[in-house]
């Protein structure tokens, strides 16, 4: 998922943080933070 934030932007940040603490409960968690460090 790396790709999707990077295309989003920092403009669009707080919508894949909403994203991702939505998926935290899934515990998807660790897909993303990977992705974060890319940033």
């Amino acid at each position: 998922m790396a790709y999707y934030i990077r295309v989003l932007g920092t403009a669009d940040l707080d919508i894949c943080k909403e994203l991702v603490s939505g998926l935290t409960n899934e515990g998807l968690i660790e897909k993303f933070e990977p992705a974060q460090n890319e940033t």
